[in-house]
């Protein structure tokens, strides 16, 4: 899609609660600039009607966008999307909460977040849309089990975990390796090989506005 620099908007991602489509739960990824690259804290989960998603974007750039619609899940089914300008006085002003305390882990490359294979590691989402990436090293051809617990199991007090996917060395983040509420109650878990050795990063994340503690952990999966 093209959008213009400055302009808000709406996007929707609607499916069969709102007998837009036969996809039970939609789950909107993100939205990627002209490169490919998400935009941080575009993506949403059921903030529409229903289970439906919604996203409000302002543009920093103008230009060729990309939408992403996904299922939660391994959700299957049509949907329809939607994009809609928001008019200037419509726009809602957002004023971020004041932040006391740096963030634990930033969402980036450069990220002091460590985990060992068959260790664990600890964070926290400390604000809404917050993601912390951990530095992981993988060998190519082995398949590894990521685990992203919280409230649920006593794990931490984040109620909903969502593993936000894993990314490679440059900080692409690889088709599919997300997961919300593939472990025990909500919490998430991947099963991912890696095409590639070398260093990967692991993004986790909260579902909607959630905030609160978790634990990483990724073990090797002998299958």
């Amino acid at each position: 899609m093209t959008l213009e620099a400055g302009k808000t908007y709406r996007i929707d991602l609607k499916g069969k609660d709102t007998g837009d489509g036969t996809l039970a739960d939609p789950y909107l990824d993100g939205v990627f600039d002209a490169e490919g690259h998400r935009i941080y804290a575009s993506w949403d989960h059921d903030s529409g009607e229903g289970r439906n998603s919604r996203a409000t974007f302002t543009a920093e750039a103008g230009g060729t966008h990309y939408v992403d619609a996904d299922a939660s899940g391994r959700g299957t089914g049509t949907y329809t999307l939607a994009v809609a300008e928001v008019p200037p006085a419509l726009t809602p002003v957002v004023h971020a909460p004041a932040i006391e305390d740096p963030d634990d882990f930033p969402a980036a490359a450069g990220t002091t977040g460590t985990v060992a294979i068959g260790g664990a590691a600890t964070g926290e989402i400390e604000r809404a849309y917050d993601c912390d990436w951990f530095a992981v090293t993988l060998e190519a051809g082995k398949t590894y089990r990521i685990d992203l617990k919280g409230k649920d199991t006593g794990d931490g007090t984040l109620p909903n975990p969502h593993l936000d996917g894993i990314h490679d060395a440059e900080g692409n983040r690889v088709y599919a390796s997300w997961d919300d509420d593939g472990g025990e109650g909500r919490n998430s878990r991947e099963t991912f090989t890696a095409e590639a050795g070398g260093i990967h990063y692991v993004a986790a994340g909260a579902h909607g506005t959630d905030t609160g503690t978790y634990v990483l952990s990724v073990t090797e999966d002998a299958m």
